[in-house]
């Protein structure tokens, strides 16, 4: 598991130095990276990053951004079986 999440993140910042202009994931995506598609999961990364960075950047140290944008990540991984859909995933993320 640890080297899945590992590939995906290292897919994940190249996606996320060329940003989409579709912001938005959809719920089969979602359910496609709960179900162990681990690659899509570099979509939200790519999709969310820029926003959690400005959210990290106003509370932290510039020296600790990166590492608590990833950190963030990680735990959005960890926990996107628990979304429910009730609200945009840019919401529970931030």
């Amino acid at each position: 598991m640890a080297a899945a999440v590992g590939m995906w993140f290292a897919r994940a910042v190249l996606v996320a130095a060329h940003p989409r202009s579709d912001r938005g994931v959809p719920s089969s995506t979602i359910a496609r990276i709960v179900a162990g598609e681990v690659d899509l999961f570099e979509e939200v990364v790519g999709a969310y990053r820029d926003r959690v960075t400005r959210i990290v950047t106003r509370h932290a140290p510039p020296h600790e951004v990166e590492d608590l944008v990833q950190s963030s990540f990680l735990e959005v991984y960890r926990s996107l079986a628990s979304y429910r859909h009730d609200s945009p995933l840019e919401h529970w993320i931030t």
